[in-house]
């Protein structure tokens, strides 16, 4: 008796729930739209596409929980310097990838392959649908975990959009991993870290290319010795 009393409401909670769970997700759907990062790149969702862009990059990017929508100034800095910096045919590993955005936009601009790594199983799962959305399975590898699970050496560059603390944890096993003169993009801290970034990095005989902002967020482009 007890249990048929309850047993209604818990459908009428239920069903208010997917409601209102349904609603969210129309909601951040249509507030996504198409970005251009750059004249070249452009980002946008699958539930938005586009017509022939000829020579532009386009980054299908259907984001979760990840961070790296193309909406954050700091996923847009390293795409720029990704542009500017990318060499290509090279080999590219990204650090903290997301939703793959960064690893995915690297082959699309040139690299023979990606390799993104990120601790979190939902980015991994993000990124990894992502990838494949955008076709690239054979060329962006998606992997859970940190550096420990890549055993690959002598990247032409690495990527790495993550806080300062973790870049300055991870910056010596980065380095191990690239090669001599091969190149670092960082973002994912603020001007006010901009000092003490650039002299984490010459202490570690980087050579500093380029740094660029938007807003209060910076990229920093290096050159390892």
């Amino acid at each position: 008796a007890v249990w048929s009393m309850h047993a209604p409401h818990s459908i009428a909670i239920s069903s208010i729930t997917e409601i209102k769970n349904q609603n969210w997700n129309r909601q951040w759907e249509e507030s996504i739209q198409p970005i251009a990062v750059t004249e070249r790149i452009i980002i946008t969702p699958s539930w938005h596409p586009l017509p022939d862009q000829g020579q532009r990059t386009v980054i299908i990017i259907d984001p979760k929980m990840s961070f790296g929508t193309g909406y954050h100034e700091s996923t847009r800095l390293v795409l720029r310097m990704l542009e500017q910096f990318l060499i290509a045919n090279s080999t590219v590993l990204d650090v903290g990838t997301g939703t793959g955005i960064l690893a995915i936009g690297a082959v699309k601009l040139g690299a023979r392959l990606a390799i993104g790594v990120d601790v979190d199983e939902w980015s991994y799962v993000n990124g990894k649908e992502n990838v494949e959305r955008n076709g690239l399975m054979n060329y962006v590898d998606i992997r859970h975990g940190s550096l420990e699970v890549v055993r690959e050496s002598e990247f032409t560059m690495i990527l790495a959009n993550i806080t300062r603390n973790a870049i300055v944890d991870l910056l010596p096993a980065m380095l191990d991993k690239l090669q001599k003169e091969g190149l670092l993009l960082l973002s994912g801290f603020m001007a006010d870290d901009r000092a003490a970034m650039e002299k984490m990095l010459q202490q570690h005989r980087c050579t500093l290319l380029s740094v660029i902002n938007e807003n209060d967020w910076i990229g920093i482009a290096a050159r390892r010795g």
